[in-house]
């Protein structure tokens, strides 16, 4: 059961990031609406991923890195960036879509680059970590 909440967290968040991706493209084309809609699934799957993650560090706690101890400290490095931004993005993507929602396009616009940037590094740092740890995880 750990092994599948893993798994479907980060296929959550992976997806989350292609949504994101294309609604980015749907903006940059005018087009609004299609825009919107992709946001909000990628939204709703980044929540999946938070409840799934949550689920499982509850359920059966973390993993930890048994592998080379050559790569101990890069591992640490990836992971304590990882969960920084993604603990700092949380609250930036939360303001992103209160701006989105009440019509202020214009802060909307200026933060969402922000958002996004931070959101594919934590997307992709996260498939980093869940794959290092599936090899060296203990």
């Amino acid at each position: 059961m750990r092994d599948l909440l893993a798994l479907l967290s980060v296929v959550s968040i992976g997806a989350s990031a292609l949504f994101l991706l294309y609604g980015v493209a749907l903006i940059k084309r005018g087009r609004r609406r299609m825009h919107h809609r992709m946001m909000l699934i990628a939204s709703g799957l980044a929540a999946l991923f938070l409840v799934l993650y949550l689920a499982k560090a509850a359920l059966f706690g973390g993993r930890h890195y048994a592998g080379p101890e050559a790569f101990h400290a890069a591992y640490l490095v990836l992971l304590g960036f990882h969960s920084l931004i993604a603990a700092l993005n949380l609250p930036l993507v939360l303001i992103v879509l209160y701006f989105a929602f009440s019509g202020r396009f214009d802060r909307h616009r200026r933060l969402a680059p922000y958002a996004v940037a931070n959101w594919l590094f934590v997307a992709l740092t996260g498939w980093l970590v869940w794959y290092v740890l599936l090899i060296y995880g203990k």
